[in-house]
């Protein structure tokens, strides 16, 4: 077992929100409350994936046990992908019918979640957030990031998964769990560390068949020093951009 439980329930809805956290600070108390706020934990059961915050934003977090489902902490956490896969694993193996994520620093409006569930439950396999379509909308998007997104990688993204893409980097997203049983998919690997797996499932998904939608969301980023992001500075950015090339280019697939 590649995490600690600091507590882990039995399941108890059929859907299961899994919410990545790593140094959030205040942020994700504040996303909780306005998850409890509006009742949300009555629709989806809530797990908390930790990928070793050392910032105290975990013992914080006393307040929503009765709310929430369970608290783990990634060990050797190499990024994002490892702490999602780890919380899919978790998913897949207590049957839930599908899995939505939104990130733990409070940049997306839980409200949605409902949305999520309903296009989930009108039998989509993959629901993704997009900030860039009708009815979506986006505050302080850092200016480089923004036009990356969508001068770059969502065309690109577009181009090889033969899907319109429009916010390929946001992390608020659904899933039918029959795909983290598919062998041809194989998310369940070591391959996948940083930010890997969200390209290739975006990529990989369309291409292998499955009904993709995108629903209009919104993504707010802090005003003063975009402080809630973990991706900061050029090398951050091409980093994002040489993983886009590889899941692209096949480099992920099953069969490379």
């Amino acid at each position: 077992m590649n995490y600690k439980k600091i507590f882990l329930k039995n399941k108890s809805k059929k859907y299961l929100l899994v919410i990545p956290v790593l140094n959030e600070g205040v942020l994700i108390k504040k996303l909780l409350i306005k998850i409890i706020k509006l009742k949300i934990y009555k629709l989806i059961d809530i797990l908390i994936v930790d990928g070793g915050s050392n910032d105290g934003c975990i013992k914080e977090l006393n307040f929503a046990k009765k709310y929430i489902n369970g608290i783990i902490i990634v060990k050797n956490n190499t990024g994002l992908s490892k702490q999602l896969i780890t919380a899919y694993k978790i998913s897949y193996s207590k049957r839930y019918y599908a899995t939505i994520t939104i990130d733990g620093n409070f940049k997306d409006d839980p409200k949605k979640i409902t949305k999520f569930i309903t296009y989930l439950e009108d039998g989509y396999h993959f629901v993704q957030g997009s900030r860039f379509i009708k009815g979506g909308g986006e505050e302080n998007t850092p200016i480089i990031r923004k036009y990356a997104i969508k001068l770059l990688h969502a065309p690109i993204l577009s181009f090889y998964s033969k899907f319109h893409w429009t916010d390929t980097t946001q992390g608020y997203r659904g899933y039918n769990n029959i795909i983290f049983g598919d062998k041809k998919i194989n998310i369940f690997r070591n391959i996948f560390k940083k930010y890997e797996l969200l390209a290739y499932l975006n990529y990989i998904l369309p291409l292998s068949g499955y009904s993709c939608i995108e629903i209009a969301t919104f993504r707010r980023y802090n005003k003063i020093n975009k402080s809630n992001s973990k991706i900061k500075g050029f090398s951050s950015n091409f980093d994002i951009f040489k993983v886009l090339l590889k899941a692209c280019w096949g480099h992920f697939n099953t069969s490379s």
